[in-house]
């Protein structure tokens, strides 16, 4: 198997061997590209990334970044393996060598060793691809700008009080020890809800566990971040996610990542 490939100009597209996983990537580089970032983007279930990288474009004009989007076929990919990063499969934990973020890092090793080291990395991700980085958040700690989860159907409570992949509960005690929940806590992490995204357009899980979150997707995202705050205040740690709703807007990507507010979000200060 080989390496990744030069990017192109503009939009590309190519297969790249991340390990021992063969897996398909569509790309955009601007034509002012000088090695500032990478926006690594992560597509919604039976989501085509060629066609949602075209509502990024402006982000990646905008602040000279390159837009890398990997492709995760359902076939290859289902829910455990994707929206829940391959930990767990049939109350299972596998090795860790095995997890779905692992091809995240390769990809991220392979870009650097390519581009330009010590690029900054944001990593974004639309509905199953809000779940991803929500749960990529809770178990790999790459140095990394921003983690945006736009629109998960469900998130990783910082606690142990919600089973996998709801929460930290039921996985072995070494990888869901205070110091994994707190390092979580840690991450630079944006839970990016549209305001509407309500169960009129879809209850998004109803997975008892899901449930207990709340009824839909920003009431779910919004309690993770006050379970989070919360856990933070008490034990005193460090406190880095960010909960963002966007008036008027429910679940639809081109609108979710629309304008200067979708640009700020990803590279400016959130107060």
């Amino acid at each position: 198997m080989g390496q990744l490939q030069p990017i192109a100009l503009g939009h590309d597209a190519q297969t790249a061997d991340l390990g021992n996983v063969r897996v398909e990537l569509r790309t955009y580089k601007p034509s002012n590209w000088a090695g500032a970032g990478v926006l690594l983007y992560f597509h919604g279930v039976r989501a085509d990334p060629r066609h949602e990288l075209e509502s990024l474009t402006h982000l990646a004009n905008g602040s000279g970044h390159m837009l890398v989007a990997p492709q995760f076929d359902g076939d290859r990919f289902p829910f455990w393996r994707y929206q829940c990063v391959g930990i767990v499969q049939q109350g299972s934990t596998r090795p860790r060598e095995t997890w779905t973020g692992n091809l995240v890092v390769e990809l991220l090793r392979q870009l650097e060793v390519l581009e330009r080291p010590r690029m900054a990395v944001r990593l974004i991700g639309h509905s199953a691809g809000g779940q991803f980085v929500d749960r990529f958040a809770g178990f790999h700690t790459l140095t990394a700008a921003r983690l945006i989860a736009a629109n998960p159907a469900s998130v990783l409570m910082p606690s142990r009080d919600y089973q996998y992949p709801y929460g930290f509960g039921g996985l072995p005690n070494s990888i869901a020890t205070d110091d994994d929940i707190k390092a979580y806590l840690r991450q630079p992490l944006v839970l990016y809800v549209g305001e509407l995204d309500t169960q009129s357009q879809g209850i998004p899980d109803t997975n008892p566990e899901a449930m207990r979150q709340g009824d839909t997707r920003p009431q779910r995202a919004q309690r993770a971040f006050e379970i989070g705050l919360a856990v933070a205040k008490e034990r005193g740690w460090d406190f880095n996610w960010r909960f963002v709703s966007r008036s008027g807007v429910g679940h639809n990507r081109l609108q979710m990542f629309a304008g200067s507010f979708a640009y700020d979000l990803v590279f400016k200060e959130i107060a």
